[in-house]
C-alpha cells in the first residue's frame, strides 16, 4: 500500500487546484518569445485558459465528491478509493477519503496527512509542500496557469473541454497532467497525472458546491490521542 499513499502525495503535489485561489495576474514579461502556435488556435487556447482562470479567481471556495483511481504499471494493480473534498481561500484544503480512511489538510502553514491505520500523521511546513514550480501553487495562490504551464488543447467533447499542463520547470520529474473542463461551469471534472515511470492517478468531482458556506475549523487539524507525529522536514 505504500506506493498508494505515495501517489495520493504525488497527485496533491502535481493538480493544478492552486489556480482556485490564484492570485491576482502578473504584467506579461517584455520581449517574451511568441507563441509558435497557429493565430486561431493560440486565440482560442488563450480564451479558454483566461475564462478557467476567472471561473477560480472568483471562487471563495467549494466542496465536491471525488473518485480516485491510482494505477501501478509496474504492479498492474489499481486503487479506487473515494471521498469528499473541500477548498477555501486562501491555500485551504481537506481531502476525506473513506476508503482507505485517510485525512488530508492544508491550514495555510502546514500539510497534515493521517493516516489512522498507520496511527501517525505526517506533518510538512506549508512553504515546502507547495512551491510555485509545482501546480498545486495555484491552490495556494503562489501562481497562475500561463505562468507555470506551457498548455494544449487536447480536442473536446459536447460537454467538456481537455486541455495538457505541462510544467514549465522540472516537467520531467512532474510527468504530465490532462484535464477535463466543463464547458457550461468552466469546473474542472476530471484531472489524469501521469508520472515519469507510467504511474497514473486519475481524480473525478462531481456535485459541485460553490454556495455552501465552508467553516474555518474544518481546515483545523488537532493530532488525535495516542498517534504518532512524523515530520520529515522539523523546524525547516
Amino acid at each position: 500500500m505504500r506506493f498508494f499513499r505515495t501517489s495520493l502525495l504525488f497527485f496533491l503535489m502535481v493538480l493544478p487546484v492552486g489556480y482556485f485561489f490564484a492570485a491576482p495576474a502578473a504584467e506579461e514579461p517584455q520581449g517574451q518569445a511568441a507563441d509558435r502556435r497557429a493565430p486561431s488556435e493560440t486565440t482560442a487556447s488563450a480564451t479558454l485558459v483566461a475564462r478557467l482562470q476567472a471561473r477560480y479567481d472568483e471562487t471563495a471556495g467549494f466542496r465536491a465528491d471525488f473518485v480516485q483511481e491510482v494505477s501501478s504499471a509496474t504492479l498492474g494493480q489499481t486503487l479506487t478509493s473515494r471521498g469528499q473534498v473541500f477548498f477555501k481561500k486562501p491555500g485551504r484544503m481537506r481531502w476525506e477519503f473513506t476508503d482507505p480512511r485517510q485525512l488530508l489538510i492544508a491550514d495555510g502553514s502546514a500539510l497534515w496527512l493521517y493516516q489512522p491505520s498507520e496511527r501517525q500523521v505526517i506533518k510538512t511546513p506549508f512553504q515546502y509542500a507547495f512551491s510555485s514550480q509545482t501546480p498545486i501553487s495555484f491552490l495556494t495562490g503562489v501562481g497562475r496557469l500561463e505562468e507555470d504551464f506551457s498548455i494544449m488543447p487536447q480536442g473536446e467533447s459536447r460537454s467538456v473541454h481537455r486541455l495538457r499542463l505541462t510544467p514549465k520547470q522540472a516537467a520531467e520529474a512532474v510527468g504530465l497532467l490532462d484535464i477535463e473542463v466543463s464547458k457550461e461551469t468552466f469546473d474542472i471534472l476530471q484531472a489524469l497525472i501521469t508520472d515519469p515511470l507510467g504511474n497514473t492517478t486519475r481524480v473525478s468531482f462531481t456535485n459541485i458546491d460553490r454556495e455552501t458556506a465552508l467553516g474555518d475549523d474544518l481546515f483545523r487539524f488537532e493530532l488525535p490521542p495516542g498517534i504518532d507525529l512524523v515530520e520529515p522536514l522539523p523546524g525547516r
